[in-house]
This record gives structure tokens, sequence and C-alpha cells, in this order.
């Protein structure tokens, strides 16, 4: 069942309403000296190291060519610097495969767009899906941007977490998409450097990339160390913050369990996070309450809401009758409570 009365009131009680691993580390994808731990697919462009970069030539006539990692990443935090030409498509590919899985298979999956903004703006930092049924970001949020400086070294951070790929160019986010489908065809694969194909009489035009580094991402590593006890910061209600009398009671987190206790009452809830899911999902199901006695069958009672760790605080927002939230907050016209904890130290 959804949220119960009752377990309405063990959250109103005992959070002051009344009414995995850790990360990786960055590791260089690229030494400075060689192409080791790379393998180039499908067309003839050239890719040679000039100064500590990673430098690609078109070749009139060939097709797309990739210089793809040999090593395939699932969550990741992505970091490159990339200049291109401005008469030069390019792109880089992430979780990407190769069609059948052979070494000579088309490559195919989700594509970091990289295009000079020229004077109207361009797609730059879009995903594209490369052989796999063209632009992923949705028509609507495909909007011309200038963030991509023509002619200059450029900053790419991509966070491939779960159905969600978030891409920044030089600090401005440009997307934020969340695609189930490409993540359940493509849940893993390797990290690709696109040279463009170009027509006759076309070129050369050349990219280059500098300072690739990566970070996996344990699906959990952000709630590794969510265990120990936690105090109240702020709250949110119908749109009001809950004011700090109010907010009382001990939280405390076990890697399976949530006891809550304010006054003489205790409840214990298990939980499941699922951080693939972008926001964090989490699953509650109260499994002890002071009511437990009352054979009102709702011992059980469930809610679904979302969490995150941000700047050091435990965000949660839940939903007391409908789905889970979407967003951290509690709009007037919802019966969302949104919670930040502070851990005790």
């Amino acid at each position: 069942m959804k949220l119960s009365c009752t377990l309405t009131l063990a959250l109103s009680i005992c959070l002051g309403f009344v009414g995995g691993l850790s990360a990786d580390e960055f590791v260089s994808l690229f030494d400075g000296k060689s192409l080791k731990g790379w393998t180039q697919r499908n067309g003839t462009a050239t890719y040679r190291i000039e100064d500590n970069t990673i430098v690609g030539k078109t070749k009139e006539g060939s097709p797309n060519s990739f210089l793809c990692t040999d090593q395939t990443y699932d969550n990741f935090e992505l970091l490159f610097e990339v200049k291109v030409d401005n008469e030069l498509n390019s792109g880089v590919q992430i979780r990407s495969n190769t069609k059948g899985g052979r070494p000579t298979g088309r490559v195919n999956g989700p594509q970091v767009e990289i295009e000079s903004s020229g004077e109207g703006g361009a797609e730059a930092g879009y995903v594209y899906g490369e052989a796999a049924g063209g632009w992923m970001t949705p028509e609507d949020k495909l909007k011309p941007h200038k963030h991509f400086k023509d002619g200059e070294w450029n900053n790419f951070r991509v966070v491939a977490k779960g159905a969600n790929i978030k891409v920044w160019i030089n600090g401005h986010m440009i997307s934020d998409l969340t695609d189930e489908a490409k993540l359940k065809s493509h849940p893993k694969g390797f990290i690709g450097l696109q040279v463009h194909g170009v027509g006759a009489g076309k070129g050369p035009f050349q990219v280059a990339w500098r300072n690739l580094k990566i970070r996996q991402i344990n699906a959990n590593s952000e709630f590794a160390n969510i265990a120990g006890e936690y105090e109240y910061a702020s709250g949110q209600a119908k749109g009001e913050a809950v004011s700090e009398e109010r907010l009382s009671g001990e939280v405390t987190f076990t890697e399976s369990t949530i006891t809550l206790t304010g006054g003489d009452m205790k409840f214990v809830f298990d939980y499941k996070i699922d951080s693939a899911k972008s926001p964090a999902s989490i699953h509650l199901i109260m499994k002890e309450s002071p009511f437990d006695g009352d054979d009102d069958g709702e011992a059980e009672a469930e809610a679904d809401g979302i969490i995150r760790m941000n700047d050091g605080r435990l965000e949660l927002c839940y939903s007391e009758q409908g789905d889970a939230p979407t967003e951290f907050a509690a709009p007037a016209n919802s019966d969302h409570r949104y919670l930040v904890l502070k851990k005790q130290d």
C-alpha cells in the first residue's frame, strides 16, 4: 500500500511535521606519449600524438573514424579538453559498442556532440545516438548555443549515471538527459574519439583532445557512508519552512534501516536506495511502530521518495500518498515533505 495514516504519523512526529563503495579517483586515459589502451575502429582518418594531445585528421572519402578505449565503462565522470576546426563536426562516444561485437563492426551508441558555435550557435554538448537512432536529446531541448569557444580549447565534463547523462561545457550545463531505453541497449561500453567523415574535395580538417581523465562511479557510491546519527537542519511542508522548534527527534541510518525517535515514540523502516536513477530513489517500508499492537495491518506501510547527499547534508523528499517527487521541494499544492539532515560528528 502507499503511505498510510500510520506511516504519515510516524514521519510527521519523528521528522518534526505536525497535521555502497567509495568513488574511484580520476585516472588518465592518455599518457601523452602513446596510444596504449586505444584501438582505432571504422574509417581511415589518422590519429597522432602531438604536444601531449591526440590529434585526429580527416581523410577524404573516409566514413566516420573512432579511436576507442580498450576498457569499457558504465557509470563514470569523464573530463577532457577539445579543440576542433570550425569546418569539422566531431564527438566523443560513451557506453558504445561495435555491431555484433565484431572488431570491425559499426561503432554505435551515445555520442557527446562536438561542434563549433559559428555565428548562430550550435549543438555542442547535446547527446546523439551514433548509428543508434539519432538525437537522444529531445527536439524541444536541442537549442543552439555559444558556450563552445571556436578555435580554442574547451573543457567538457560528462557524468553518466544509470539512465542519466549530464554534460557541461566550460562550466555551463548543456545537457541533463534521462533515457531508460538507451540504458537498456547501451548500459556499458568504450569511450571513442570521433573524426567525422568528409566528402570528396573537402579537408583535411583536425580535432584535438587532451587531459582525458575518467572516474568510475559505483552505483551506490554517493551513499556509501550514509550510516550514522543525524540531526535536523531544515524542513519544508505545504510550501512553508518548518520552524526550528518543530524540528525535533533523532534519526539513525544503518546500511539497511532508518530509526526515527521523537518523544516516547520509535519507528523503524527498512529502506532501499536506487542511485542508478536520477535523482536517486528511496523506498521505505515500516517494520516497527508504537501502533504494531493495534492489528490495523499497517505496520508495513510503504512510501517512495528521492534522496541525495549535498554538500555534506542528506536531503530526503517523500510523498504521503502519490508517486515519488521528482524534485527536492514541498510546494503548497502537494503532499510532499522535504527534509534536510546534518550528520553528527
